[in-house]
């Protein structure tokens, strides 16, 4: 068995032994883990990488979860008004909730990008996918209502109120990040493919259009010849962005490429990776930058780059602990996704 296989693996079974009976995925291990639907999304599309029936029928389960957990317009918790289509974090083991999530756009964006994955498995899941139309809609709308339009009057304590396409994370925060925008384009773009082969096409120019705003967005507003900002501060001025900084700085850089807003062999994304790796030389090797999270996304941003021996190296890190019965410190189900596609894009890419 080669390492991505043996890697894959190992690394579904983590996903997999997180899977509550209601279809919740657990972020981890911990019998009072988080279950954070964004994590869960990601996890979930690399479980398709794998499309076996097992693996399938987790990703039908969480996903039918997900969809009962769809916020009303009140948050039950505060008695505030929400956002319809809106997702919460929940806690094991109980799935008690305190009202509250890291964002909305993402949670949504990257739910559309599985429902999309999903359908494309096969005929059956197509239709699958198909008989909940009304949901897909509903998490449709509540990302589209996180897109700063002329529609939309967005929070302003964080960034501009100036209707140009980007998304916000939140109305409780209302900040217009690189990372989630790159993950909203690719949810647009997403809802457009499911607007044409599954949902009949009534909205399929109007996310297009969303799709083409937002990408001129992301270029005119975040972009800063050099670097993108991590977020967008209302001003086309210098970047406020700075490599030294590795979250959420130079870790946003890599995004744009990972979901598509940029080719991921283009000249700037070569150039953003390998100015990335200047800095940050040793996460292939295990190094954690960040205290708190392991950002095996690193990994799959190599993959993407066709940066082979950095991969290699680790994969092998994340096997060496595998095979000693153990993963990583501070993992989590994402972090077990990305090294699955990164594994996955490496068995499946043309050299």
């Amino acid at each position: 068995m080669s390492i991505y296989d043996s890697v894959i693996s190992n690394q579904i079974n983590y996903i997999l032994a997180g899977q509550m009976p209601s279809g919740a995925l657990k972020d981890n291990e911990a019998p009072n883990s988080k279950i954070c639907a964004y994590f869960a999304n990601i996890a979930c599309r690399a479980l398709l990488k794998k499309p076996t029936a097992e693996n399938v029928a987790a990703v039908k389960k969480y996903m039918v979860w997900y969809m009962s957990k769809l916020n009303g317009s009140t948050n039950p918790v505060t008695g505030g008004t929400e956002i319809p289509g809106s997702i919460y974090d929940y806690y094991a083991p109980d799935e008690t909730t305190k009202g509250t999530y890291d964002s909305i756009d993402s949670y949504a964006a990257t739910f559309l990008s599985l429902a999309k994955e999903l359908a494309e498995v096969s005929t059956t899941d197509k239709a699958w996918v198909a008989g909940y139309s009304s949901q897909l809609m509903l998490i449709g709308s509540a990302m589209e209502k996180c897109i700063d339009n002329a529609e939309n009057n967005v929070p302003t304590t964080f960034g501009p109120d100036d209707n140009d396409g980007l998304s916000i994370d939140s109305y409780v925060h209302g900040a217009k990040y690189a990372m989630d925008n790159a993950e909203v384009n690719e949810g647009l773009r997403s809802m457009v493919w499911l607007q044409d082969k599954v949902l009949g096409g009534a909205k399929k120019d109007h996310f297009q259009t969303l799709v083409d705003i937002n990408t001129s967005a992301i270029e005119s507003q975040l972009w800063r010849g050099t670097m993108y900002n991590w977020n967008d501060n209302g001003s086309n001025g210098g970047t406020i962005s700075n490599w030294s900084t590795f979250y959420a700085d130079a870790t946003c850089q890599l995004y744009p490429a990972l979901f598509g807003v940029i080719d991921p062999l283009s000249p700037r994304a070569k150039l953003l990776y390998n100015t990335f790796n200047g800095q940050y030389p040793a996460w292939s090797n295990g190094t954690i930058y960040s205290g708190a999270y392991p950002w095996a996304i690193i990994c799959y941003a190599a993959a993407m780059a066709k940066d082979n021996a950095r991969v290699n190296e680790y994969i092998n890190h994340i096997l060496s602990l595998n095979k000693a019965g153990k993963q990583k410190d501070y993992w989590y189900n994402a972090e077990a996704a990305f090294v699955i596609m990164a594994a996955d894009k490496m068995k499946n890419q043309v050299l």
